[in-house]
């Protein structure tokens, strides 16, 4: 696989490390309910950490483009085919995989997983696209970013006041009704949590506060650069601390639920200055972690298809009971490492053969020459 050179490691890392531990929890079904407890002190928000990462990289991008070239029409058009055939492709190729293979289970909602409104306002689990809840947020985030930039620009603001006021405005209206929301809820629980957690409104802060870091590296080099590494500690014991609150205090706990989310945002802004100045490295791991980087929206896409497909080959339904019958090591060797090794080598295929070159694709007919 070809890296390019104007990769930025650290970045690599950390989005590594965001679909490491999706997979994780989605291997999760492979573990008998007896070692559940302790394979739990294994998960992190990983799609919380690809909402800042992505809003970091698509905010920078969005900020340079704009005050390079201006905020017109023409420059939103091309800032939305950019990221449209990055993500579109792929996205709408696994929900037509997912309509043939799961077609009695489809409902009669199917038709918003075409406009990403499954889950704008509310949780949408267990459905039969029901990772796709992320994506709903990311869409969302790149269609609003230009509009609000643009109906400001009409108001006659720079463009950095404007990115300062949709990125105040939008961390203080979402925090209002999230918190609005969960203090409505007389007996709370871990389901009410979930509509927090699932749905694009309350999820669109983690997003910010990645345009957030942008900002401030953009307009505020100085001061990214000389506190990187303090910066860097302080959202290492951030991480730290989230844990250790997470796994004391209980996933049902009201007031730990309603600031955990804003937590591990402010974690990975934190880490972001100092991982963003690691431009390469010479470890025997730069290869695979630039390669899990790089395939990580098809792994993404993918690794739920295959922990499905692997449930209905060994009937998995019945985890414990399955494990009466065939020896826990077996079981963990055949499910558990199948399900990462099947996951990697689809998604490298999905990537070299049809994502990217669906992008190139894309872009060469749709942008200006």
């Amino acid at each position: 696989m070809e890296i390019k050179k104007d990769r930025i490691f650290g970045l690599d890392i950390i989005r590594m490390l965001a679909i490491l531990f999706v997979m994780i929890t989605h291997a999760a079904k492979f573990i008998p309910a007896k070692y559940a407890k302790y394979y739990s002190a294994l998960y992190y928000d990983g799609v919380g950490i690809f909402f800042v990462l992505s809003g970091f990289l698509i905010g920078h991008i969005f900020i340079k483009q704009m005050e390079s070239k201006g905020l017109s029409l023409e420059e939103m058009k091309n800032f939305w085919i950019k990221r449209w055939t990055r993500t579109l492709p792929n996205y709408y190729l696994i929900l037509i995989i997912l309509f043939v293979i799961q077609y009695n289970t489809i409902q009669y909602n199917t038709i918003s997983y075409l406009i990403f409104s499954q889950n704008l306002f509310s949780n949408m689990q267990h459905s039969f696209f029901e990772w796709s809840w992320s994506l709903s947020v990311e869409e969302w985030f790149y269609l609003l970013l230009p509009l609000f930039a643009f109906i400001l620009k009409l108001l006659r603001f720079s463009l950095k006041n404007i990115m300062l006021i949709i990125i105040l405005g939008g961390l203080f209206i979402i925090h209002f009704f999230r918190f609005t929301y969960l203090f409505s809820i007389n007996d709370f629980k871990y389901e009410d949590f979930e509509v927090i957690r699932y749905s694009v409104f309350y999820r669109l802060d983690g997003i910010m506060f990645g345009v957030l870091a942008s900002y401030i590296y953009f307009y505020y080099r100085g001061f990214w650069d000389k506190n990187r590494k303090v910066m860097f500690w302080m959202g290492i014991i951030a991480f730290i601390l989230s844990n250790f609150l997470d796994k004391v205090i209980g996933v049902n706990n009201f007031l730990y639920r309603t600031i955990e989310l804003s937590i591990t945002s402010i974690t990975i802004l934190l880490i972001l200055p100092y991982m963003n100045s690691i431009k390469t490295s010479n470890s025997k791991l730069y290869k695979p972690i630039t390669f899990l980087s790089i395939t990580s929206y098809s792994l993404y896409l993918i690794n739920s298809i295959v922990q499905m497909g692997l449930a209905k080959i060994v009937e998995y339904y019945d985890v414990n009971e399955y494990y009466n019958i065939v020896p826990w090591s077996a079981m963990f060797v055949i499910c558990y490492t199948s399900f990462w090794g099947v996951s990697i080598l689809l998604s490298y295929w999905f990537y070299k053969y049809y994502e990217i070159r669906a992008t190139n694709y894309l872009r060469k007919k749709f942008l200006p020459k």
